[in-house]
């Protein structure tokens, strides 16, 4: 499922920091270059079903807004070649987001197929032979 289009991608973030970040022609065209946008969305998608498809069915039944946000940042911070302090602060927002949601701490609306959550771990009765040596029989020796 794609979370995010090109579209997406350029309304969120400028079409000329798109254009900056993915023209890398020699010379370069001035254009937005898609392959390289699919590539970074195609990352983030992967990337966010990594994390959701151990709590959730995927694909998912509901387009979810908040994943849109998290594979836009997701994208965009893969598209730079430099990883700024403003890509470094949404890229571990977008990271700590699906841990969230992986965990359970965040639900995704209208989504069926949730895991259930690990209950307490099971107790496991053992029961063994009696002592061979115990005090009362090496008594003596």
């Amino acid at each position: 499922m794609a979370y995010a289009t090109l579209a997406d991608l350029i309304a969120a973030f400028g079409e000329q920091d798109i254009v900056q970040l993915t023209d890398r022609a020699d010379p370069p065209a001035r254009l937005v270059d898609p392959a390289i946008a699919a590539e970074a969305l195609g990352y983030a998608d992967n990337l966010i079903d990594g994390y959701i498809g151990a709590r959730y069915a995927l694909p998912l039944a509901v387009a979810q807004p908040m994943l849109k946000g998290v594979a836009q940042d997701l994208a965009w911070c893969r598209l730079q070649l430099v990883l700024t302090e403003d890509a470094k602060r949404r890229q571990d927002a977008a990271l700590a987001t699906l841990k969230a949601i992986q965990e359970g701490k965040i639900t995704l609306p209208g989504e069926a197929g949730a895991a259930q959550p690990a209950g307490a771990p099971a107790t496991i009765l053992t029961k063994s032979q009696t002592r061979i040596f115990s005090r009362d029989r090496m008594e003596g020796l």
